[in-house]
């Protein structure tokens, strides 16, 4: 089946759709999916706002690193200052 044939189908399923508390669901599961991405979660410590996508990127990018060994520990840090 392909898009176009799939997108009659969940139009018919929604035109079926008798319930009032069940369209208010599948309308709030739409508006959910369109903002997941460009919703912002946090700020910069510059204030610039961080999306949920570009979040997710930088955690990823951060677990790669982490992987491949690119960290200090704490006790690295330490003797980093101690010595200045």
């Amino acid at each position: 089946m392909n898009i176009a044939e799939r997108k009659i189908k969940l139009v018919e399923k929604i035109l079926h759709l008798v319930n009032d508390e069940n369209v208010a669901r599948f309308e709030e599961m739409l508006e959910n999916e369109s903002l997941k991405d460009s919703t912002v979660v946090t700020h910069s410590i510059n204030g610039r706002e961080i999306s949920l996508k570009e979040y997710r990127e930088k955690n990823e990018r951060a677990e790669a690193s982490y992987a491949e060994g690119k960290y200090k520990t704490s006790e690295q840090l330490k003797e980093k200052f101690k010595s200045k």
